[in-house]
């Protein structure tokens, strides 16, 4: 009588779940359910659907969204899926979905891997030599003085990069994480090219060397940069731009932002964006993993460039902010470092601890102020955004920071909000017909539009380019005029000497 009892008492469990949503756990018994097998194939997607599907949590939103129960059908068919609905509707939606899971998943596989490509300029011709030397960038040998066809570039680095467009995008469409997507100035690691003998190479045996190594997974590229005072430089020059075909910046967008980060033993971290020392933080505040998924990375080489460049997209999974790590960041003030000086847009902050964090239960080891100037360009939909970073061991901010650097970052500034719109029909990433949305234009060619983006950005590299080579002309001259008052001194000096040698002697 007991176990009946209980067998009711299961049955009327499963039942209530039912009616309150919870799809999760076996079909309950006592209803007229229609059933469905779902079988996958192991030689095609490369796993099982039982490792993908049975606990994971993103099938627990198609059970709820389609209302529909979802088991292994056991440890001997690790690749079948027994599919319960009242609605045959329901049943074919959900099958639809599986089926669209698998094969994002697929695609995630096989398709998201790292591109390295380099960058070929319209001025690099047969005779164009790349110098790979020990321990250093790889540049071009000469200076060219002819401009740049940019079309041309751009066509180049389109061939390239054509084959991975549209297939990134649809992993893209499958995340239902938040979505952030830029374009990073970087550095290639020197550490890599010529480590034997000094050599100069053509551009086609360049080309082949960054393919070789690409697959072999062994380039590496920084964003992040040591001389943090070259920031307030770059700012000052991008915003005195004003030639004809030179993209400038809008004085009247410039605005400075602080974001925290608070970094655990778990890997987990606190973000806090728009960070200002008032109760807003709170609700801002984000916490996920420290280190994102990537779907996109596309690296490119520019040996002809200052700086490399680097397009990015990742996904961030954040979950709720425990009340205690929210009390911590009650204690945190900002100190901002920045004053009314315009030559100074970026100086070090200070992260103020009201509290001895020691009494907190979170094992904070590192913590991280992004300080961040951020235009629109004129006439444009992108955005330059220059920061610089702080690092601390711990909470222990009033120490010197353990790192400081600064990165330089263009993206759209519709990017975020496009590229996290969501469809309600398959709650799928909207990211319009042809990626309008995210590629934004007249032309209805998909290509055509990134490739207005590539020439874009490509404007921006090389005014950020030539006036580096300003200030290391600048430089020179400086190190010329100290020379010459240097040796316009000593011989002052000499001639001083000369005299009080001759008064002495007579």
């Amino acid at each position: 009588m007991a176990t009946a009892k209980s067998q009711m008492n299961d049955r009327r469990q499963l039942t209530v779940a039912a009616f309150a949503g919870d799809y999760r756990g076996p079909p309950p018994a006592d209803r007229d359910l229609i059933e469905a097998t779902f079988v996958t194939s192991i030689k095609e997607y490369g796993f099982y659907a039982t490792q993908f599907t049975t606990h994971d949590s993103e099938m627990d939103a198609v059970r709820q969204r389609h209302q529909v129960w979802i088991v292994a059908d056991g440890p001997e068919s690790p690749n079948v899926l027994k599919i319960f609905s009242e609605s045959v509707t329901n049943l074919q939606a959900a099958i639809y979905t599986l089926n669209q899971r698998f094969h994002d998943a697929r695609l995630s596989r096989d398709l998201l891997t790292s591109v390295i490509i380099p960058q070929k300029s319209s001025r690099v011709t047969d005779d164009t030599r790349i110098r790979v030397y020990p321990d250093q960038r790889p540049r071009i040998s000469k200076h060219f003085t002819e401009p740049d066809n940019m079309p041309k570039t751009v066509a180049a680095l389109l061939h390239e990069l054509r084959p991975h467009l549209q297939t990134a995008s649809k992993c893209l469409k499958s995340s239902n994480s938040e979505i952030r997507m830029r374009v990073s100035f970087a550095l290639l690691d020197d550490n890599i090219f010529g480590k034997g003998q000094a050599d100069l190479v053509n551009w086609d045996d360049y080309a082949a060397q960054v393919k070789l190594y690409s697959h072999q997974g062994g380039l590496h590229f920084s964003t992040r940069f040591r001389e943090f005072r070259l920031s307030n430089y770059i700012i000052n020059r991008m915003l005195e731009y004003d030639g004809a075909d030179d993209l400038r910046l809008d004085r009247k967008s410039v605005k400075r932002t602080h974001t925290l980060y608070l970094t655990m033993g778990d890997d987990r971290e606190l973000k806090v964006e728009n960070w200002a020392s008032d109760e807003s933080a709170l609700s801002r505040a984000k916490l996920g993993l420290s280190s994102p998924v990537s779907y996109i990375d596309w690296k490119v080489t520019a040996p002809e460039m200052i700086f490399d460049w680097r397009l990015h997209a990742e996904t961030w999974k954040y979950e709720s902010v425990p009340k205690e790590l929210l009390r911590l960041l009650e204690t945190l003030k900002l100190r901002d470092g920045c004053n009314e000086d315009e030559t100074n847009f970026l100086q070090p902050s200070a992260v103020v601890v009201t509290k001895d964090p020691r009494y907190w239960s979170h094992d904070i080891y590192r913590t991280r102020l992004k300080t961040s100037f951020i235009a629109e360009f004129q006439d444009s939909p992108y955005v330059l955004e220059i920061g610089i970073n702080q690092e601390w061991e711990g909470l222990n901010t009033r120490a010197p920071e353990n790192k400081i650097n600064w990165q330089m970052e263009f993206y759209g500034k519709h990017w975020d909000s496009a590229m996290n719109q969501v469809n309600p029909v398959d709650q799928r990433k909207d990211f319009g017909e042809g990626l309008k949305n995210i590629w934004v234009g007249s032309d209805p060619d998909l290509e055509k539009r990134f490739g207005n983006f590539l020439e874009v950005f490509l404007k921006v590299q090389h005014q950020v380019n030539s006036l580096q080579d300003d200030e290391a002309d600048d430089e020179a001259e400086n190190e010329a005029e100290n020379e010459a008052e240097n040796e316009a001194e000593n011989e002052a000096d000499d001639e001083a000497e000369d005299e009080a040698e001759d008064e002495q002697a007579e």
